[in-house]
């Protein structure tokens, strides 16, 4: 019975013991150490130890680093995984850009029901390397056209104490570009910046968002965020005379499209005359003209008055059937005197008209006689041609030559002619001789001349813009000057040379802009 007993004790006490020690069979973690600090002498890798001081195996499930940019965690093939207990691991923490100071935070996740989430702090200190920036850190480029460029400046300053060595640069998102102006790698000492071009050059219309980056070995990448709209705005096609057919094809979407015509300048009377015109100024026309997608127009600008009194081609536009759709008169050419200094009039050509084509002037002596200038062309027919009227026998008098569709009367003069006639512009002749009548919907009418003596100005023609606006000339100044799509050269008249040191000029061609919408 005694043995009994005693048994009965021991048994008791053992149970005892077992019910005290139940939390030695729970999983426990200790972490080793709870800091990592990294400066110049650490090195570049640290050591973090992972123990199952428990009873029962510690399973870690996850390792993972808060921010990941600095520092960098290699393991063995026990972590993540089952440690038994009294059993250990090892984290190495990697500082992947000595020198460059920063924190983060290790976090180790396990079994352990009284830490879950088991944290090591990192930090590093910086010393003696590169420290780069961007600026600005961001840019709209705000709206721009299709087809245009816009460019913003970035600067990337190294304000460390060492060189940094940049080896690429790029960006992201539709239309944008960059440009350093030298190929990678390029040294950025202390102190010193350089700056990228970034463009945007949007393609198609709507918003774009992209990026900037550079890239910097052993350093962080430094990045700026972009943005910009491209804007749809219509097609401008541009034409001068050439000489040659041109012709615009209407592209795929294109229902309409907006024609501005500004006609040639009629070409100045001769230089050796002591009171030469000058060659009139083309007038200006615009119209909407509906259109198809795959039709081609002609397209013709004048053909700027030839010096001396040359009158100018008009400028024009017409479907593939030769239906007229505008029409911008080009100016008269201005008459030449014989060498005597007339008593009257100025002889300058007659500006092209709106509906009606301005009248080219004339010019008299008193004993010899005098010349008339042709008339404007109206839009039901051309311009009268000047009359000539010599007060002494013997004097060769022409009158000049009515004007006609299209087409510039011819100029009063003993010498070879040739008229304005569509965009091609005239010739006339120096020594009393007229200009030119400039052609238009209905030419001028040429200007009548008195051979050796005077000659008077040819006539402008008119223009035609149904359901559109015209605007004539004025003097030798073209119409409509002030518009946007004006080069500030087209549709001059010729200016008269003043004998024997500067010659006259011949008036300047016409120009035509076709606007898609």
């Amino acid at each position: 019975m005694r043995y009994l007993a005693l048994s009965a004790l021991l048994l008791a006490a053992c149970q005892d013991n077992t019910l005290y020690n139940a939390g030695d069979k729970d999983p426990v973690i200790r972490i080793t150490p709870s800091l990592l600090s990294f400066d110049e002498e650490s090195g570049d890798t640290l050591v973090v130890t992972v123990e199952s001081v428990g009873g029962a195996s510690l399973d870690v499930s996850a390792l993972s680093l808060a921010e990941g940019e600095l520092f960098a965690l290699s393991t063995g093939t026990d972590l993540p995984g089952l440690l038994s207990p009294d059993s250990s691991a090892e984290i190495e923490v990697t500082w992947l850009l000595p020198g460059i100071g920063g924190d983060d935070t290790l976090t180790i996740s396990s079994t352990d029901a009284s830490l879950p989430e088991a944290t090591v702090a990192i930090s590093a200190a910086s010393f003696g390397v590169a420290a780069l920036s961007l600026d600005p850190a961001s840019w709209d480029f705000g709206t721009v056209a299709v087809g245009d460029t816009a460019e913003q400046r970035f600067t990337v300053t190294n304000s460390g104490e060492a060189s940094a060595t940049l080896s690429e640069w790029s960006t992201t998102g539709a239309g944008f570009s960059v440009d350093y102006g030298a190929a990678a790698p390029v040294e950025v000492e202390p102190g010193d910046a350089i700056q990228l071009v970034v463009s945007f050059s949007p393609t198609a219309a709507g918003a774009s968002v992209g990026s900037l980056s550079v890239r910097a070995d052993a350093l962080p990448d430094l990045s700026g965020t972009l943005s910009g709209e491209g804007l749809d705005v219509p097609a401008t096609r541009e034409y001068a005379w050439t000489g040659a057919p041109q012709s615009y094809t209407v592209p795929p979407g294109v229902s309409e499209v907006l024609i501005k015509a500004w006609g040639a300048g009629g070409g100045a009377g001769e230089y050796g005359g002591r009171a030469a015109g000058y060659g009139g100024g083309g007038a200006f026309a615009q119209r909407v003209v509906a259109v198809s997608p795959g039709e081609v127009l002609k397209v013709q600008p004048g053909q700027g008055g030839i010096m001396p009194g040359g009158g100018a081609g008009a400028s024009y536009v017409s479907r593939a059937d030769d239906t007229l759709l505008i029409v911008a008169a080009g100016g008269g050419g201005g008459g030449t005197d014989g060498g005597g200094v007339p008593d009257f009039g100025d002889a300058n050509g007659g500006p092209g008209g709106a509906t009606v084509g301005g009248p080219g002037g004339g010019m008299g002596l008193t004993t010899w006689g005098s010349v008339t200038g042709g008339d404007g062309g109206t839009l039901l027919a051309g311009g009268a041609g000047g009359r000539a009227t010599p007060l002494l026998g013997g004097l060769e008098g022409y009158h000049g030559g009515d004007g006609a569709s299209m087409t510039g009367g011819m100029p009063g003069t003993r010498f070879t002619w040739t008229l304005a006639s569509w965009d091609a512009a005239g010739t006339s002749a120096a020594n009393g001789s007229g200009g030119g009548g400039g052609a238009g919907y209905y030419g001028g009418g040429g200007g009548a001349g008195i051979y050796t003596y005077v000659g008077a100005g040819g006539g402008g023609g008119s223009s035609w813009a149904v359901g559109g606006t015209v605007e004539a000339g004025t003097g030798a100044t073209p119409g409509n000057t002030g518009d946007a799509d004006y080069d500030g050269i087209a549709g001059q008249g010729g200016v008269p040379g003043v004998w024997p040191t500067t010659h006259s000029t011949d008036g300047a061609g016409g120009r035509i802009v076709i606007q898609e919408s």
